[in-house]
């Protein structure tokens, strides 16, 4: 039950929303996340920490670039079927 609350306390925000939905199409970085929804590189990092702690995205170091990329994660089902409706 904690875990299924973390995951949807994690989507309540628009802002991860949008960020999950921009990182169904492709592998971003912040800088290219902060770009497109006009926000505070700090602000998109705390963002992405907490879809990273909830299991929705995991973040891989290229060079001085971190990208971020959905993960194949054990979301329960009901997480996945809203996620669908994004």
């Amino acid at each position: 039950m904690k875990k299924t609350s973390r995951y949807l306390k994690a989507i309540a925000d628009p802002t991860r929303l949008k960020i999950l939905k921009l990182l169904q199409h492709r592998t971003s970085c912040v800088c290219e996340l902060t770009s497109v929804l006009g926000l505070a590189q700090p602000t998109v990092s705390r963002h992405l920490r907490v879809l990273e702690d909830a299991g929705f995205v995991e973040s891989e170091r290229r060079g001085l670039r971190m990208d971020y990329v959905l993960t194949e994660d054990d979301a329960p089902p009901m997480v996945r079927q809203l996620m669908g409706l994004v």
